[in-house]
């Protein structure tokens, strides 16, 4: 069977001889196969559209499904964390080791801005979009060289991490 693209130069070879001259029996019959063989071609083209579409379909919905799993195992994951984060903390326990795991804490400081209109403005910048925003990297510099920063504290975090 011809390709598509064959079909086609084959209807435009002829369109040609049409312009050039007459329609003669022989043109007749050819142009009548090469629209058989186009018809033929574009439901089978047609077939695996529709096939290929199938699939498309089947695979959003199993992207769903996993993106689903995905969350709901990050969710278990976040709250298991969180409850062995915080009993270790309630019991004073800095560290939990085995031959093969190891829990432990490691601090972090973020800054926590609590009244933004209180920021000095050496602390802010303006963004391309014109939108002022707050230096969080400068206060915490700031504060860790002693400054006072009106309207903004350091806090301590204990982030768990398992080796």
């Amino acid at each position: 069977m011809k390709s598509l693209f064959e079909i086609s130069q084959k209807a435009y070879d002829l369109a040609s001889f049409l312009e050039d001259g007459e329609f003669t029996p022989e043109m007749e019959t050819a142009l009548a196969i090469n629209q058989e063989e186009l018809q033929k071609k574009a439901l089978n083209y047609a077939y695996v559209i529709k096939s290929f579409e199938s699939d498309v379909d089947a695979i959003d919905n199993e992207v769903k499904r996993l993106q689903a799993m995905k969350t709901a195992k990050n969710n278990a994951l976040n709250r298991m964390k969180d409850t062995i984060s915080h009993a270790m903390q309630i019991y004073g326990i800095d560290k939990v080791e085995s031959p093969t795991l190891k829990l432990s804490f490691r601090k972090s400081y973020p800054v926590e801005i609590q009244f933004p209109e209180m920021i000095n403005s050496k602390f802010k910048r303006i963004k391309i979009t014109e939108t002022e925003t707050i230096d969080k990297i400068a206060i915490k510099k700031a504060i860790d060289a002693g400054e006072t920063v009106e309207g903004a504290v350091v806090n301590v975090n204990y982030n768990l991490q398992i080796k």
